[in-house]
């Protein structure tokens, strides 16, 4: 009887020593759980600040290509602006070379003609002082440099009558 009692003092004890084994097993387990999950977390939140960070400095990378591919364009623009009005100066300082190669022209003609216009007013004097000499030498000059092919129609009449003087 007495190994009766024993057993079933012994089971009661069995019993509480298993439940407390058992609770401390499970609080132990769950104190576990709880520094896994901590040390989860913190790693987890540095991750998420490393790709934050990350995030931020593309944005700011993006940002300054966008700023950086604008005023590119801008230039782009000012380039093809300054392209064209630089084509229209080429254009204009052509018809300005142009018109002064004309004028070049006109001023040489011009040129001749006052040297013909003079030559007679000289062939004219020397006549008239009766200088036939030098009136000879102007009116070879005239004939040779084809002034006298400058003279207007009523210059011409002159020239012939002062020519006919000559001779």
């Amino acid at each position: 009887m007495e190994q009766e009692q024993n057993q079933k003092e012994s089971k009661p004890f069995r019993s509480r020593r298993f439940l407390v084994i058992y609770s401390i097993v499970l609080f132990s387990l769950a104190m576990l759980l709880i520094l896994v999950s901590y040390f989860s977390q913190v790693k987890a939140k540095s991750e998420v600040q490393t790709l934050s960070e990350q995030l931020t400095t593309a944005q700011g990378s993006l940002s300054k290509m966008e700023s950086i591919t604008e005023l590119a364009q801008k230039k782009d623009e000012e380039i093809s602006k300054l392209d064209q009005s630089n084509g229209e100066l080429r254009e204009e300082i052509l018809s300005l070379q142009e018109k002064l190669y004309l004028s070049g022209k006109e001023t040489e003609e011009q040129k001749r003609v006052t040297e013909a216009y003079a030559k007679l007013c000289q062939l004219e004097e020397a006549v008239r002082s009766r200088d036939f000499a030098a009136a000879e030498e102007v009116l070879a000059a005239m004939e040779q440099s084809g002034a006298d092919e400058k003279l207007d129609p009523d210059a011409k009449e002159i020239f012939e009558a002062l020519k006919e003087r000559i001779r």
